[in-house]
């Protein structure tokens, strides 16, 4: 029987679009009220159910009020529970997953999750195309749960970000896994195809910065990422990686190097003409060849370097993506105050 306060604050929240029970002490006697909740409110988006001791039923229950009633929802937070105490939890909730065509954001971490659940996770990332973020973090997953994962992610080309900490999950199972995701954000909407837009963009007007660096026209030699733990002793695919990276990012802010014999130069002086214009660079190709070049490294030295780069391109682009959009909105604001200035400034002069 649900306590009578959780029914007062469902009653209270109706038609809200975020229901948040975190630490309510809900149980699995309080699921049956909050699917029917889920069922009954279509404006709901997000559910935070966190620290509430819910097992493996209560799961089961609200597994199917996702089914009916969470079709407009967006994200689901059910870690700091115990839902892994028996495998038809997750199995359940993993069944709604599968069709579901809105909910991009599932935590489920610290849940006492096992291996035998992982193959329903996996056979949910099989099937699944929406799920953008999934956290299964502080679980037990172990080795043959972190396979079963890997086998259903092959085919999932929607999962951008996969936290597994803490699952005791194999260091290769986790490297394959880590190689799926960013294959996965060449492709998702801060992937590719924001890029492919702000190539229009800069085919329109040319004097648009490059779309490598967020800030200038160089990289550095060698790029520093997170994780980035020391210097990689060199290799031959180290040195070779390096060069053909620094190829292809665009240099238009740097200067010719001056000769010695030359004077300063000054601002008088007219800027060389390049005899050749520099190609543009293509973001997918680049990312593209250092993934191929990650799988079929020679050895653990070189795939991880080539991680690396991968991940700092990442955020790169993620960087060059948020800058277009800071500089378009102020361009909008520009625009809209120059276009009210303009119109006073016109309504003014005829009434003089």
């Amino acid at each position: 029987m649900p306590a009578p306060s959780l029914l007062a604050h469902l009653d209270a929240s109706k038609d809200s679009a975020a229901l948040s029970l975190a630490y309510a002490s809900v149980g699995d006697d309080g699921c049956t009220a909050i699917a029917r909740y889920m069922r009954e409110n279509v404006m709901l988006r997000t559910l935070d159910l966190r620290g509430n001791n819910i097992r493996a039923d209560g799961l089961v229950v609200l597994a199917h009020g996702l089914r009916s009633g969470g079709s407009n929802m967006t994200s689901v937070c059910f870690k700091w529970n115990q839902i892994g105490s028996h495998p038809r939890g997750v199995q359940a909730l993993c069944d709604v997953l599968k069709d579901n065509q809105s909910i991009t954001h599932v935590d489920l971490r610290n849940n006492k999750i096992g291996a035998d659940c992982g193959p329903f996770v996996g056979d949910m990332l099989r099937h699944n195309s929406t799920v953008t973020h999934l956290d299964l973090s502080w679980n037990d997953l172990g080795i043959e749960g972190g396979k079963a994962i890997l086998d259903g992610m092959q085919a999932n080309h929607s999962l951008i970000d996969c936290q597994l900490s803490g699952n005791r999950i194999a260091e290769d199972t986790l490297h394959a896994i880590a190689f799926i995701l960013r294959r996965n954000r060449q492709t998702a909407p801060m992937g590719a195809s924001t890029f492919r837009q702000e190539r229009q963009m800069m085919a329109q007007d040319p004097g648009s910065p490059g779309p490598i660096s967020p800030t200038s026209g160089h990289a550095p030699t060698t790029p520093v990422s997170p994780g980035f733990g020391g210097t990689t002793p060199a290799s031959p695919g180290f040195g070779s990686t390096t060069r053909s990276v620094n190829m292809n990012i665009p240099s238009e802010a740097a200067p010719s190097p001056a000769s010695p014999k030359e004077g300063p130069a000054t601002s008088s002086l007219p800027a060389a003409t390049p005899s050749k214009v520099q190609p543009p660079v293509h973001d997918e190709e680049l990312t593209l060849k250092l993934l191929q070049r990650e799988q079929n490294h020679s050895n653990a030295e070189d795939a991880r370097f080539f991680g690396e780069v991968a991940e700092y391109i990442d955020l790169l682009q993620l960087d060059v993506a948020r800058n277009k959009k800071y500089r378009m909105d102020a361009e909008e604001r520009e625009r809209v105050v120059t276009k009210g200035f303009m119109e006073r400034e016109m309504r003014y002069a005829q009434e003089m």
